[in-house]
């Protein structure tokens, strides 16, 4: 094995094996860096859910998860209301970003300039891990797979394991990070993190919505 990119093979078929369900995805980013491979453990009740709304379009971005975000903690919001919780301006908000949310039947307008949503917000994922593959520079791997921790719940570096003894495991396990080992075609994991909280909920919601395109590409 030469290259990074012959180690990605391996490590999907790794995570794929975690669960009877799991989605396992190449190069998914949003905005903190892009992860090597991301798994993720689909919700069926989320995905029937939006199904059932008819939210098939994906959130194309943080403005619209910040509105969907802001109108999850109230029964509804008007116009100027939504104006503060999300800062955006008035005609952004209105032209664009409500615009869309209305299109794609994720809120509705209960009276004028009043919002609330369709429905509980679901993700479509309960659980989602992340991996930095890196052939030799591990420390560089775990400075990235430490960015995914906003919005995922397990992070990983993968490493070719004929370089696994330059891995320092302390410094992996004091950030909470995993270990993989990538050789022959096979990947193996050596070491799990703990399960935790993403560190940005902004970011989580918004990564469900790259793995709802994938979903939705394929159903």
């Amino acid at each position: 094995m030469r290259y990074e990119s012959e180690m990605i093979a391996p490590i999907k078929a790794c995570l794929a094996a975690r669960w009877a369900d799991g989605l396992v995805f190449e190069e998914l980013g949003v905005g903190y860096g892009v992860a090597d491979v991301v798994a993720a453990r689909p919700s069926r009740e989320g995905v029937r859910r939006r199904l059932r709304l008819g939210q098939t379009a994906s959130l194309p971005r943080r403005a619209e998860v910040r509105v969907i975000r802001s109108l999850r903690d109230v029964e509804a919001a008007s116009f100027d209301e939504l104006l503060q919780l999300t800062g955006m301006s008035p005609k952004r908000l209105r032209y664009e970003i409500l615009r869309f949310l209305l299109a794609e039947n994720y809120i509705e307008e209960v009276e004028e300039d009043t919002f609330q949503l369709r429905g509980d917000h679901q993700p479509v994922a309960r659980e989602i891990w992340a991996v930095e593959a890196k052939m030799k520079n591990w420390f560089e791997g775990l400075c990235q797979a430490r960015r995914y921790q906003h919005f995922a719940h397990k992070v990983y570096v993968a490493i070719s394991a004929p370089h696994r003894d330059r891995v320092r495991d302390e410094v992996l396990r004091e950030h909470n990070v995993g270990l993989i080992a990538v050789a022959h075609g096979e990947a193996q994991i050596l070491f799990q993190p703990q399960r935790r909280a993403p560190r940005s909920e902004e970011l989580f919601l918004l990564t469900n919505e790259r793995i709802w395109e994938q979903i939705h590409a394929t159903a």
